[in-house]
């Protein structure tokens, strides 16, 4: 299954989909309403609020949109990984291992503030590195490393 992910195409994505899902199973099966605690962030307080009448109706809801960030994490990885060529070729291992690692996890196998903050230190990350290999130009002076 790895040499799958050795190589870029596009199908990769569609198998991190697979087997995230099959990952997923038990989470979809047995999911539960989610309640924001005290220490919990105010972004994932409001998002709890916001989310808690479909919830209510659906549990399952959360936990797709757990999957979701996760997925969306491990493809903003391997297009970060891939871009900076970090790699001696361009693959999504990255991807995959992201994906079945954070299925050991339980706080990332339901929507948790960990979870959306992960999303964001990933997304902080990816900018500042963006940033730091741009130029600066200034009026007449160009400011570069």
């Amino acid at each position: 299954m790895i040499g799958i992910f050795k190589k870029k195409n596009p199908g990769n994505v569609l198998m991190l989909f697979v087997i995230g899902a099959l990952l997923k199973i038990p989470v979809f099966l047995a999911a539960e309403k989610i309640i924001a605690n005290d220490n919990d962030g105010i972004l994932y307080q409001k998002l709890v609020r916001f989310l808690e009448p479909l919830g209510n109706a659906f549990p399952v809801v959360y936990a797709l949109i757990a999957y979701l960030i996760i997925i969306l994490e491990a493809i903003i990885l391997s297009q970060f990984i891939n871009a900076n060529r970090l790699m001696k070729r361009s693959n999504f291992l990255a991807g995959l291992a992201f994906v079945l690692i954070t299925s050991f996890l339980p706080e990332f196998n339901y929507l948790s503030s960990q979870l959306i903050a992960s999303l964001f230190f990933l997304l902080i990350f990816v900018q500042m590195f963006k940033s730091h290999s741009q130029q600066l130009t200034t009026g007449v002076f160009t400011i570069a490393d």
